[in-house]
């Protein structure tokens, strides 16, 4: 009631809510959609703090964000210099589509994790046109096991299970691939 009656028309997502989203996706995902369906509801503007990284970036867009912040996006710059920067990260943008592909473990993660809420079938595109079956594709995993839990997600027996074990083999892709990221940041600290 208290937040409802507060005049404000700008919520920020702290950074510090994306602070496990290579350790506890899942959970990062669930609170941030949390708040962006807040805003909608509320009818206020969303900005996502803590994008740090393309992953993170193309992740938090697939949940539904379209405004964010971080050093992903740009460190501080003096005001002069962001007409240049503007200009640069505007081609960045078109360059990489995050709508029409998906690139990062993290992204699909997201954007499967999105699509799968509450049991529904894994896409409302057929499994061919699906951007998971492309990225699998990308990744030379066609006919894997993943890529048979993906088009399970399409219309198997079980889609509830076939999803389940797919986001399971996604969450170990993208906290496996934390840990060896830490171990290097550690080993290039000690060197």
């Amino acid at each position: 009631m208290r937040l409802s009656s507060l005049p404000f028309d700008i919520i920020k997502v702290d950074q510090g809510l994306l602070r496990n989203i290579r350790t506890a996706p899942l959970q990062t995902f669930s609170m941030v959609k949390s708040v962006l369906d807040m805003g909608v509801d509320f009818h206020e503007l969303v900005i996502v703090e803590g994008l740090e990284d393309d992953d993170v970036i193309e992740a938090i867009y697939h949940l539904g964000c379209r405004y964010g912040q971080g050093y992903g996006i740009s460190p501080p710059m003096p005001p002069e210099q962001f007409p240049q920067w503007y200009d640069a990260y505007r081609l960045k943008t078109h360059a990489c589509a995050y709508g029409t592909e998906l690139v990062s473990d993290l992204g699909v993660l997201a954007y499967h994790w999105l699509s799968t809420r509450g049991g529904q079938s894994a896409s409302k595109h057929s499994l061919h046109t699906c951007l998971i079956t492309r990225w699998l594709a990308a990744q030379g995993l066609e006919g894997s096991e993943s890529a048979q839990w993906h088009e399970q997600c399409h219309g198997g027996e079980d889609i509830i299970e076939a999803s389940r074990k797919f986001i399971g083999w996604l969450v170990k892709r993208v906290t496996d691939a934390n840990a060896k990221r830490q171990i290097l940041a550690q080993s290039a600290q000690g060197s």
